[in-house]
């Protein structure tokens, strides 16, 4: 190539031959690609790629979600602060305090029955907080659950006046809206089943700097979705946006968005259980983004802007987060992006404005902006000792349920239900009500059914017809009687191909060795179980192939209650999946036998929690699970044979953090891995990372910093997730070029590409740099991360060898320290890709051109 840059530059098709990319015809060299007998060859294709354009492609990272239609009930089920006979004022005139304090206190919540407590859009003055209880019962109970619903997040505003009283001390913060407050009334404190609080802003007004916005507790099924959390003070002033102070989680947190205050998200001193986190924004924190003190974090995309200090601080040994997909940017100029003392894991994160991406305890300060994968300490494997990363399974996001108007939505009540009887079969009008939305039906071309809050007893299973699209359960319980229904699913979806959504439905025990599932999916249709808690049997079974969405999915046996042997079978799974894709955010799991099962499929977990003894989750028959964050428990340990986890022919990468049950001396093998008839163990007692609190006998649970166990090479494990298939052959052979865009398949994912999307690969670009003087070629382009450098530019990632040769002639090509230098060190995208620039160590000189050329090939 001779001298000069070519980036910019318009590229055409030269050769309808041959997968060429023409180049300027002042310059007169083309470039190709060329498929070799055992390598791949990319000649000089310079291609605009630098470093604005891949970041470009990685700011958008959160979904886009309407919120302008709100959420509406049908007349009869929310309880409407602004009707009678409460009349709260959403004109943001009159103060709503005490009236709306006497609804919370009004509607309690039980175990059973969940009420739902409703805002319509508008703004609601208060002159002081609100105290939500949701652990304690007047009757002695466990629990209770409250649903706060706002219509909308931009339309549902509670107000706390400006100035207002006991609010202005940050030494002595007050709490605006509290869900902690109650905890020592009496009772437990981490029962708080099914509170959720949605779609609406809390805002802490002016002149409050004492003022934390929410202090939150949800358990095992709960969380906030959709909400926002404010100071409207012009300095932001306020003490903490959300405070997590008793013992929360397991909840999940979804669509939430902190602006102002000194520290966006704040939790006090608790080890036991975690939140997962999805989508989260945080701007303008005058100290910093989340301050963990002990608690465990799985966090999927958060998003960070114009913060005072980091995005995270990990202040404890004991504090434990997974972090994946974030964007930390506006940074204050100095200090990390994140700053750990725990134990931490992150993976494609972008920083700008702070001095480094991670302040370690270990490591120090790592000083680059960006950062692909990272964790601390060690990574446990048995047949895969040079652990490197996780699995990186494909991540889907859960598809939102229509807003259609609820006049249109079928009432099972209309069709003989009749909620709180004791001795009706619910269930008779439920499978009526579905019957009526087929076509012909009275109710022909409605697709929601819908419950109200209350309890429904079913002595029969019901079926679910491709006629309905929405089950909303309105936080309703279903319970099935001891003996009718101990030989049936509750529910049964049988066929359809379109969506079906279920969502805020509880089911209870219906007898002791209940042990049929609460849900069986024997069709092909994608599924979303939102906000679903089963306390008996079996929660989900499939025999159909369609996706499974999950996000605050619980589920608890009825072999938690007892130790005694029972008449049920040892292996059934609370969650058993056969060969589907599915996607969990925050599952709850509680039984004393194997608990989640993935015979042939992907499982994707982002946050879980697993009580009680027996096989946290099992992975079989080629099947791939990752497990990103969470907490494990086993608690009493009876069955001293089963391990954590197990992995039998099949592929598993685990970062979770362990309870204090894990630190029983009885509880002995933490993974079992089998591959080709041969079993290693991993013991808990040889596990590196231990957290630092420890039980009675002074024994302390272990944290899987990563643990990595794959069947599949790197390049087997990339065709599957791309195409489906492991095999080197048709669309997904190496060779094989399904989307005509010129890049291979091999090229595509050394160049971090879509191999099914056109133009997504990022072609070299070659350059030129004047260095003392002189003019050398360069060549820049995207490799895959966490390889090994060599001298000469040659690198080895993956199963695969990257090597820039330079030529005279293009006939004679010379490799290694001889030909080429790294010029720079490389760039870390973020996103599992790095870029780097490689420098011709010959200058161009008048009449002699220098060429370069990447060459891709499989490592020896």
């Amino acid at each position: 190539m001779v001298s000069g840059s070519s980036t910019g530059s318009p590229w055409t098709q030269t050769d309808s031959r041959f997968p060429w990319f023409g180049i300027p015809q002042a310059v007169g060299i083309r470039s190709t690609v060329s498929n070799e007998s055992e390598r791949f060859i990319l000649n000089l294709i310079p291609f605009a790629m630098n470093r604005s354009a891949v970041l470009l492609a990685f700011v958008f990272l959160l979904p886009a979600f309407s919120l302008t239609a709100g959420v509406r009930y049908p007349a009869g089920v929310v309880i409407d602060v602004t009707a009678a006979p409460y009349f709260a004022d959403p004109t943001g005139t009159a103060d709503n305090r005490a009236i709306l304090q006497q609804v919370l206190d009004d509607h309690p919540g039980s175990m059973l029955e969940r009420p739902i407590i409703y805002f319509p859009d508008g703004t609601y003055r208060l002159s002081g907080g609100l105290v939500v209880d949701t652990h304690n019962q007047p009757d002695g109970g466990s629990g209770r659950g409250v649903v706060f619903q706002g219509q909308s997040r931009d339309g549902t505003i509670l107000q706390l006046d400006d100035d207002a009283a006991g609010f202005g001390d940050p030494a002595e913060p007050q709490v605006f809206i509290d869900f902690n407050e109650a905890n020592d009334v009496g009772g437990w404190q981490y029962v708080a089943f099914q509170t959720h609080l949605k779609d609406l802003t809390i805002d802490v007004g002016a002149g409050n700097a004492g003022a934390i916005g929410l202090d939150f507790c949800a358990n095992n099924v709960g969380g906030l979705r959709h909400v926002r959390v404010r100071s409207s003070d012009p300095e932001r002033a306020g003490r903490y946006g959300i405070l997590l102070s008793a013992i929360p989680g397991p909840q999940l947190f979804k669509h939430v968005e902190v602006i102002g205050f000194d520290w966006a998200l704040r939790t006090e001193n608790d080890p036991h259980y975690a939140t997962t986190i999805e989508d989260l924004v945080i701007r303008e924190a005058r100290e910093g983004g989340i301050f963990n003190r002990r608690h465990s974090f799985a966090i999927h995309r958060l998003r960070t802007e114009n913060l005072g200090g980091p995005a995270l601080r990990n202040d404890h040994a004991d504090a434990f987060v997974v972090l994946i997909d974030a964007q930390i940017m506006e940074g204050p100029g100095t200090g990390a992006a994140l700053f750990n003392n725990g134990f931490l894991y992150v993976r494609n994160v972008v920083t700008e404005g702070y001095a480094g991406v991670i302040d370690d305890r270990a490591v120090g300060l790592i000083a680059q902006a960006n950062m692909s994968e990272w964790h601390y300490g060690t990574a446990e494997g048995l047949f895969d000792t040079n652990v490197r990363h996780s699995l990186r399974l494909p991540i889907a996001d859960a598809p939102e349920p229509p807003r259609d108007d609820p006049v249109d939505w079928v009432n099972v009540v209309d069709f003989g239900a009749t909620p709180g009887d004791d001795f009706n079969n619910d269930a008779l009008g439920v499978q009526a009500a579905i019957d009526s939305m087929a076509p012909g039906g009275v109710n022909a071309g409605k697709r929601t059914l819908y419950f109200h809050p209350c309890l429904y007893r079913f002595d029969t299973g019901v079926v679910i017809s491709e006629h309905v699209e929405r089950i909303v359960g309105c936080f309703a319980s279903i319970l099935p009687r001891q003996a009718a229904i101990q030989t049936q699913p509750v529910w049964r979806i049988v066929d359809g191909d379109r969506l079906l959504i279920i969502e805020q439905l509880t089911g209870h025990p219906g007898g002791p060795l209940r042990a049929t599932p609460f849900i069986r999916n024997e069709s092909n249709r994608d599924l979303v179980l939102r906000d679903v808690l089963v306390l008996a049997g079996q929660t989900y079974v499939n025999t159909g192939a369609g996706r499974l969405f999950m996000e605050n999915v619980g589920g608890t046996s009825s072999r938690y209650w007892s130790n005694e042997p029972q008449p049920l079978p040892e292996a059934i799974p609370q969650f058993d999946f056969g060969g589907q894709t599915v996607w969990a955010r925050q599952l709850n799991t509680e039984q004393k036998d194997l608990k989640v099962r993935n015979d042939g499929g992907d499982l994707w977990i982002l946050g879980i929690k697993n009580e009680e003894d027996g096989t946290y989750v099992q992975t079989l028959n080629g099947g791939r699970t990752e497990i990103l964050g969470g907490t494990a428990m086993p608690l009493d340990v009876d069955d001293f044979d089963s391990p954590g986890f197990e992995i039998i022919d099949a592929s598993m990468s685990i970062i979770i953090a362990g309870h204090m049950g894990w630190a029983r001396d009885h509880y002995e093998i933490l993974v079992r891995e089998t591959r080709d008839g041969e079993t290693r163990d991993l013991m808990g007692v040889d596990v590196v990372h231990k957290r630092t609190y420890a039980n009675s006998a002074g024994l302390r649970p272990p944290v899987l910093a990563l643990y990595r166990g794959s069947v599949l090479s790197e390049a087997e494990h990339w065709r599957r997730t791309h195409f489906g298939t492991t095999a080197n052959a048709g669309d997904a052979a190496d060779r094989a070029d399904p989307d005509n865009d010129g890049l291979a398949n091999r090229l595509e994912r050394a160049l971090g590409g879509q191999p099914l999307q056109p133009g997504s690969g990022q072609r070299p670009e070659f350059d030129t740099i004047a260095l003392n003087g002189s003019v050398y070629p360069t060549l820049s382009f995207r490799r895959l991360v966490g390889g090994t450098d060599q001298p000469g530019a040659l690198y080895e990632a993956e199963g695969l060898r990257y090597s820039v040769e330079h030529s005279d002639d293009l006939a004679a090509w010379t490799s290694g320290a001889a030909a080429v230098v790294l010029h720079e060190t490389p760039f870390d995208e973020g996103d599992g890709m790095e870029s780097v620039t490689v420098r011709g160590l010959r200058a161009i000189e008048p009449d002699i051109p220098a060429f370069l050329r990447l060459m891709i090939e499989d490592a020896p």
